[in-house]
């Protein structure tokens, strides 16, 4: 049973718990430490996620794709490493990405859509292609 519901961004939705309002979440320049929290990735109604300027290290969560009504992703001044994962390709609203400065190297995934981000949202991962 849902305990509310109405129309968002043209879908009817219910929501069957708070976490489905949450559409922002901003923790940005917090000092966190430690991996991103598997948790975030069930947040697929998310708008915004910003968490840059933390020390936050391991890699980008290879279902970060499934998060797919991001509209902006912002991963920049961490410690982030491997690679960019290609579920990312599936981000078809994302229209503001940053990942800069971190330690993400490999290829950015073969998508028009990722390549079409300024170089900037890349810079500073010395083995990022």
């Amino acid at each position: 049973m849902g305990v509310g519901g109405g129309v968002f961004r043209g879908r009817t939705v219910t929501f069957r718990n708070t976490l489905e309002l949450i559409v922002t979440i901003d923790l940005s320049s917090n000092e966190l430490v430690g991996q991103i929290p598997e948790e975030l990735m069930k947040l697929t109604e998310l708008l915004i996620l910003n968490l840059s300027r933390n020390h936050l290290s391991g890699s980008i969560l290879h279902n970060i794709g499934n998060m797919k009504q991001l509209l902006s992703l912002d991963f920049s001044e961490n410690n982030l490493s491997g690679m960019i994962p290609s579920s990312m390709v599936h981000m078809n609203f994302l229209n503001f990405l940053d990942l800069s400065h971190n330690n993400l190297s490999g290829k950015i995934p073969p998508s028009t859509h990722l390549w079409s981000f300024s170089d900037s949202a890349y810079a500073g991962n010395e083995y990022l292609k």
